[in-house]
């Protein structure tokens, strides 16, 4: 048997593997574990839909062909009689509901589980980045979310600034921190579609007339994306909440740019030092001696222990130089 490259066929899960840690998009491990998060979440979803597709289109034909009269008779050719626990309406789902209905159910699912994702994402990281941390919740408006942003940034440390705070902008450039109000608006617009599937029946209220009301003059350029979100118009109370795929995964996009804003301006926090060498002492446990080298030469060692531990190169300067010595993580 020839011999697989199986790197060509799958990457690691960078979850299983840690490789997440390597990551250089976010500069916080809690930012760079929810990219993977969600890579994993879509990889789950992709196989999901191509699975329910395919299962569609197989039992219908051999519901048509086999003119089943019964449901029982559609799952005992589907299932192993040895799945027990497996006993799924393979009529009501294939046949009877749409696949709009079905993509309703995955959207929603989605849903759940991207919202899920960010407040397990802000409320692990906001107690690492600051001693008196605001609620979670004031990230999550619009309005409240700069007041929020600017507590955390009181007491910031500009030697770690200087080092990195500009190259994530730059590297980023596309998550802007003068457009969050805008990505909170279509944040607040899928919350309350969340809010309504979950707490009014699939039904719409108020807040959630209210969330589409404030994105409806948004456009491509305030949100950084080259399409916009798929979002159902909502013009009254009581109706049934519609959800689109493709709209979910707009959502998606929309979450991650939050998510990089906060990450690039918690760099700003009181403690985000702290977090830094913490990260950097995983990959560097023991101090670098950097005695006897040139000044090239320490640059480019200090350079390789940022790289090891997940950051990019810094802006370079005697403070930055002077930081990680009393910190350990350089001995000259």
């Amino acid at each position: 048997m020839s011999n697989i490259n199986t790197a060509q066929l799958s990457t690691p899960s960078k979850i299983q593997s840690g490789f997440y840690k390597k990551s250089m998009k976010c500069f916080f491990f809690q930012s760079k574990l929810f990219e993977a998060q969600m890579t994993e979440l879509y990889d789950d979803l992709w196989l999901t839909v191509t699975a329910v597709k395919n299962l569609r289109w197989q039992v219908n034909g051999y519901y048509h062909e086999m003119n089943v009269k019964q449901n029982n008779k559609l799952a005992s050719h589907f299932v192993d009689n040895d799945d027990k626990t497996n006993r799924p309406n393979l009529y009501r789902a294939c046949i009877e509901q749409s696949w709009e209905q079905q993509e309703y159910c995955i959207s929603r699912n989605l849903l759940t589980n991207i919202f899920a994702l960010f407040e397990g994402w802000i409320e692990m990281l906001l107690p690492l980045v600051s001693n008196n941390p605001p609620s979670a919740k004031q990230f999550q408006f619009p309005g409240s979310i700069h007041p929020a942003i600017a507590a955390i940034q009181q007491l910031s440390n500009s030697v770690l600034v200087t080092a990195f705070y500009n190259i994530y902008i730059t590297n980023n450039y596309t998550s802007k921190i003068n457009h969050i109000e805008h990505y909170l608006k279509v944040y607040r617009y899928f919350k309350e579609c969340r809010n309504c599937i979950i707490h009014q029946g699939g039904r719409t209220n108020q807040n959630l007339v209210n969330a589409y009301s404030s994105i409806q003059a948004l456009t491509t350029s305030d949100l950084d994306v080259t399409e916009m979100p798929d979002m159902e118009p909502v013009f009254a109370v009581n109706e049934l909440v519609k959800l689109r795929l493709r709209g979910v995964i707009g959502l998606s996009q929309i979450v991650i740019k939050i998510v990089e804003v906060l990450d690039m301006e918690f760099i700003k926090a009181d403690k985000a030092l702290d977090c830094f060498i913490s990260q950097i002492k995983e990959f560097t446990p023991r101090p670098e001696n950097l005695r006897f080298l040139t000044d090239a030469k320490k640059r480019e060692k200090i350079v390789s222990i940022m790289k090891r531990s997940g950051f990019p190169s810094p802006n370079y300067n005697t403070a930055f130089y002077q930081l990680l010595e009393r910190n350990r993580i350089i001995t000259t």
